[in-house]
């Protein structure tokens, strides 16, 4: 008969995991019944449909993309998704459908535009914002006051920002963040009663 280890399994994930902060999803109570859409001026979930607890931080290990990608032959996989096995013992083993995740272990870049006025809004937290720019009457670059950003990703201005409606650009690094788009297919998340890591899919948030 075989037997499978689940505290190698677990000792072993948490010592080549990746650390993510988990934060879980609600259904907003702004969605419709008969549709299931949501507000799109929604105060509580912003048009999303769902909103988010803080979170709590666990350990994952992140699935190499070779294996990964198998998926993407059964329609399952695009580009940007990643795979995490979750050991039994972490925070991160009660995850469900829309849920949050955050890569606390790395950064990317980002650069994208705004319009100061209409949209201040970001909809995520970065770790950085390194640059403010716009463009004047004469299309002239010019440098602005880096802003601040609360937790609801609103940003506080200095001195020196662009005017009402105008577009300017953001440049800085922020954590990635993704929600869980499903168990992989292969998942067994017990055996034998034993609780075996999980195998989750996750897609990037702001898809």
């Amino acid at each position: 008969m075989v037997q499978l280890n689940q505290l190698a399994f677990n000792s072993f994930l948490q010592q080549l995991g990746q650390q993510f902060l988990w934060r879980k999803a609600y259904a907003c109570p702004c969605l419709t019944s008969h549709s299931g859409q949501p507000k799109i001026n929604c105060p509580q979930c912003f048009g999303r449909g769902r909103f988010w607890d803080e979170g709590i931080t666990g350990v994952a290990g992140v699935i190499t993309h070779a294996q990964a990608k198998r998926q993407a032959a059964f329609g399952l996989w695009d580009e940007g998704d990643i795979a995490l096995s979750i050991p039994a013992d972490s925070a991160l083993y009660e995850i469900g459908y829309y849920d949050r995740v955050s890569c606390l272990d790395r950064t990317e870049p980002f650069s994208i535009t705004f319009t100061y006025g209409v949209n201040d809004t970001l909809r995520f937290v970065p770790t950085v914002i390194e640059r403010l720019t716009w463009l004047d009457e004469a299309e002239q670059l010019v440098e602005g006051e880096v802003p601040f950003v609360d937790p609801q990703g609103e940003l506080l201005w200095g001195e020196v920002m662009p005017p009402v409606k105008t577009a300017y650009a953001l440049t800085g690094r922020r954590v990635p963040e993704y929600f869980c788009y499903q168990d992989m297919p292969l998942d067994r998340p017990h055996h034998a009663g034993a609780l075996l890591p999980r195998r989750v899919q996750l897609r990037r948030f702001e898809l």
